[in-house]
């Protein structure tokens, strides 16, 4: 269901954007899977699971509809470089390996535990310190991150076009 459950996400997706922006979509999406979230973490507790877990399922597709492109939006505004794609690959890869882990060392705390608590508390940290702006005066993620990827060697970014200094 979670899957099909992305249409209603794209359809509104211009309209969201056109309307809070970017970042302010971004923020919405995130919200609605923080709900799904929250409904399970509900359904450990007692609630009703069949309800919360089609709240689940409807946020979470909702959400994932919506990011899917915004993350690739987001990026491309952000970082506005000849090297996004490399930028973009580094994001993936650090995602990649976070969802291929995740489940396993989420297993391993529900062992641990003996619950379902731990692992869903777990992110909550991430998800508070993406609250946090960048002050004025001090360096963007995405400036940070373009001048660490025009540090590395050549070696590690075969056929990508890099500046003159």
């Amino acid at each position: 269901a979670r899957g099909f459950l992305q249409i209603p996400g794209r359809l509104v997706l211009d309209r969201l954007v056109a309307r809070f922006g970017l970042r302010g979509t971004a923020a919405l999406a995130y919200g609605t899977g923080g709900l799904g979230a929250a409904a399970l973490c509900l359904a450990l507790l007692g609630a009703p699971p069949i309800a919360l877990a089609a709240l689940f399922a409807l946020t979470a597709g909702f959400a994932v509809g919506l990011l899917s492109p915004v993350h690739g939006l987001l990026a491309a505004s952000t970082y506005e470089d000849e090297r996004l794609g490399t930028l973009s690959g580094v994001q993936q890869f650090v995602a990649s390996i976070a969802g291929a882990t995740g489940p396993w060392l989420s297993g391993l705390l529900v062992d641990a535990s003996g619950g379902y608590l731990l692992p869903m508390a777990v992110p909550l940290p991430a998800v508070i310190s993406m609250r946090r702006r960048v002050r004025p005066g001090t360096a963007s993620r995405a400036k940070v991150m373009a001048a660490a990827l025009r540090a590395m060697p050549k070696s590690h970014c075969r056929g990508v076009p890099r500046r003159s200094s």
